[in-house]
């Protein structure tokens, strides 16, 4: 999937297990104008390791979907370092999102000082507004930062 230029770029890390939370949240990144990335996306035939690797690359905001089952997922550990490494090297956002009984406190150690959006009581639909909110004013925020031309 061709990412716009022009448009803020947002990785969704989640489980295979999770797709159905990682939809939603899709969703609602679209929803705001942002160019999401999300592997479902991709066209047959593609290296979905290089289309990973590039959509980390050119991703400035990464949403991490955290679940038991995505804890345990070696992707997912390798996606959370380069967003953490990305995060540091460039400022770019990490947003952890909490789903299935994941706690604070249940965080990987490097993830523990970020902070959650916590999805663990809440309906699909309640975690598409809840997030579109969010990044909606992220994304207002920095359109404001931006010099203007």
């Amino acid at each position: 999937m061709e990412m716009s230029e022009t448009k803020p770029k947002i990785f969704i890390s989640y489980s295979y297990k999770d797709r159905e939370l990682a939809e939603e949240i899709a969703s609602a990144v679209k929803d705001v104008g942002a160019n999401v990335w999300f592997d479902r996306d991709m066209k047959a035939g593609a290296s979905w390791k290089d289309e990973i690797q590039k959509a980390l690359e050119e991703s400035r905001t990464f949403v991490i979907v955290l679940t038991p089952e995505a804890l345990d997922s070696e992707w997912m550990n390798f996606e959370v370092g380069v967003a953490l490494s990305r995060a540091r090297l460039t400022g770019a956002r990490v947003i952890p999102v909490l789903a299935k009984g994941i706690r604070p406190e249940s965080l990987p150690l490097l993830l523990r000082d970020r902070v959650a959006v916590d999805a663990n009581d809440l309906s699909g639909p309640e975690i598409h507004d809840l997030l579109r909110n969010l990044l909606a004013r992220e994304l207002q925020e920095k359109r404001a930062e931006q010099p203007s031309a």
